[in-house]
C-alpha cells in the first residue's frame, strides 16, 4: 500500500480531524504519517519521501519546493479555504494557479467543486463534506478531542453560571505586514479588507469596553483565528479592565461552540459549526464587509446581523432563539451534503482509491536525490524549536512574541490511542469490506 502524509497548517483547526482520516487508513493496509506545515513538513517529505500528500491547501510556493527538490509526490487538496472558491472580488489569479496545482481536490459540497472545475477543467473532485465537523456530529469521535463546559471553565477561570458568548475573529494578517504585502501582491486580499478588517477589530473593541460592565452576567470568550499573535490582539483592543472578557486560542474551536450560549463574528466561516450545533448566532459589522467576501455562502445564509451597539444589547438581553435553526440546517444539508459525521472516513476512503488507481505511478521513482544535508538542517531548526516549545523556553527569547503552530509528541500519542479504541471497529471493517467488494 501507499506512503500517505497527511498535512494540516493550524493545530487548532482541523488536526484532530487528520488524526481520525490516519486511523482509517491505516486500518485499510497505509503508511500514514502526519505534519504541520512549513519547515516541518520539508523536513518530513524529504526524509520520508510519501507518496501522496493531503493538503490544506498546494500553495505556489510548495509546489516551487518540490519542484527544486526534484521531488513528485501525488498531491491531494483538501483546501481548507474553499469560500475563496466563491469570492467576488480579486482573488481568482491565486486561486486559478492553486487550483492548475490540483489534480485531486476534496470538496466540502458540489457547489465548490463545481466551481473549481469552471477554474481547471481537468481537476478531479470528490465530496466528502468537512472533516472537522464530525466532531459535532460523531459521539465516539467528539468523546475523544472535546472538553466539557465545566472543564473549560475550571481550566481557564470563566464563570460556569455566566452565559457564554464566544466571538470568532477573522483578522489573521493584520499584525504581519510581510503577509499582508504578499496577500495584496497575489491579489488574496484587497485592500479594503484590510482597512475595515482594522476598522472591525478597533470598533469590536470599542463596543467591548462599553457592554461588559453593563453585562456581569455574560462572559465575552474572544476567539483569535488561528495563527493571530494573540499578545497584539489584547495590546490593540484594551480590554484588560473589564474582567467577564476572555481571550482564548487553546484547543479546537468546536470545544467553544458547543459551550457557548451565543456566537457572534464577522466573516468567519466558523459560524457554520455554529449552526451544526445548534446555536443562537448573529453576523457583526454588515457595513464593513467587502466585495470580496459577498460570495460567501455562510454571509448570504446568515439570518441575523447587528449594526448597532443598541442591536448588540438587545441579541443579549433576548432568550436564546432557534427561530433560524431549521432553515439554517437546510442550508446546511443542501450546501455540504449528509451531515452524518462520516466525512473523515468519506476522505479516508477517497484517498483510498486514489492510492489504488495510481498505485503503478508511485514509488521511489516519484524522488531524485535528495541532499542530506538540507535535511539535516531542518532537523535541527524543527529540533530546536520544538525544544523550546515543550520546554516553554520559547518565552524568554526574542521569538516569544511570534505564534507557532505546535503539536505535542504526547498529545498525538494519546489522541492517537484513543481515537483507535473509539472508533467501532466493526462498522469500519463492513464498510471496507462493502467497499472492496464495489471495486471488484
Amino acid at each position: 500500500m501507499a506512503k500517505i502524509l497527511l498535512v494540516e497548517q493550524h493545530a487548532t483547526r482541523s488536526f484532530d480531524s487528520l488524526i481520525v482520516i490516519e486511523e482509517y487508513l491505516r486500518r485499510m493496509g497505509h503508511q500514514v504519517d502526519l505534519s504541520l506545515s512549513g519547515n516541518p513538513l520539508k523536513e518530513k517529505i524529504l526524509r520520508w519521501q510519501p507518496e501522496l500528500i493531503y493538503m490544506p491547501w498546494v500553495a505556489p510556493r510548495f509546489v516551487e519546493f518540490l519542484e527544486e527538490q526534484k521531488a513528485k509526490p501525488l498531491l491531494l487538496n483538501s483546501y481548507q479555504e474553499q469560500n475563496q472558491l466563491l469570492d467576488k472580488g480579486k482573488t481568482f489569479p491565486y486561486v486559478r494557479k492553486m487550483m492548475e496545482d490540483t489534480p485531486h481536490l476534496f470538496c466540502w459540497g458540489d457547489v465548490y467543486g463545481k466551481r473549481a472545475q469552471e477554474l481547471n477543467p481537468n481537476l478531479e473532485y470528490q465530496v466528502t463534506g468537512v472533516t472537522r465537523y464530525d466532531n459535532y456530529l460523531d459521539e465516539n469521535i467528539r468523546s475523544v478531542f472535546i472538553k466539557s463546559k465545566k472543564e473549560l471553565a475550571k481550566e481557564y477561570g470563566i464563570p460556569y453560571d455566566t452565559k457564554w458568548v464566544l466571538v470568532a475573529y477573522d483578522y489573521a494578517l493584520l499584525f504581519k505586514p510581510k503577509r499582508i504585502e504578499r496577500a495584496l501582491k497575489l491579489g488574496l486580499k484587497t485592500q479594503d479588507y484590510i482597512t475595515k478588517s482594522w476598522e472591525a477589530l478597533h470598533r469590536l473593541g470599542d463596543w467591548l469596553r462599553e457592554i461588559a460592565p453593563r453585562n456581569p452576567d455574560v462572559s465575552f470568550i474572544l476567539r483569535p483565528h488561528p495563527g493571530s499573535p494573540l499578545h497584539k490582539l489584547q495590546a490593540e483592543q484594551q480590554l484588560q479592565n473589564c474582567p467577564n472578557v476572555f481571550y482564548n486560542s487553546e484547543g479546537p474551536i468546536n470545544q467553544w461552540i458547543l459551550s457557548a450560549d451565543k456566537y457572534l463574528t464577522r466573516l468567519s466561516s466558523s459560524i457554520l459549526e455554529a449552526w451544526i450545533a445548534n446555536k443562537d448566532t448573529a453576523s457583526l459589522f454588515p457595513d464593513l464587509r467587502t466585495t470580496a467576501v459577498q460570495g460567501y455562502l455562510h454571509l448570504q445564509e446568515c439570518k441575523e446581523t447587528i449594526a448597532t451597539l443598541e442591536e448588540l444589547q438587545a441579541y443579549l438581553d433576548r432568550p436564546l432563539s432557534t427561530d433560524n435553526l431549521e432553515a439554517h440546517r437546510a442550508f446546511l444539508e443542501a450546501t455540504f451534503g449528509k451531515l452524518d459525521g462520516k466525512a473523515c472516513w468519506r476522505t479516508a476512503q477517497g484517498i483510498h482509491k486514489i492510492a489504488l488507481a495510481e498505485k503503478d505511478n508511485l514509488g521511489p521513482q516519484q524522488y531524485g536525490a535528495v541532499d542530506g544535508r538540507q535535511i539535516m538542517a531542518f532537523r535541527l531548526q524543527n529540533g530546536f524549536r520544538k525544544f523550546l516549545l515543550e520546554t516553554q523556553l520559547i518565552k524568554v527569547t526574542p521569538w516569544r512574541n511570534k505564534p507557532m503552530e505546535y503539536v505535542s509528541d504526547r498529545y498525538l500519542r494519546e489522541k492517537r490511542q484513543e481515537v483507535s479504541t473509539a472508533l467501532k471497529t466493526e462498522e469500519v471493517q463492513r464498510s471496507m469490506v462493502l467497499e472492496n467488494e464495489k471495486e471488484q
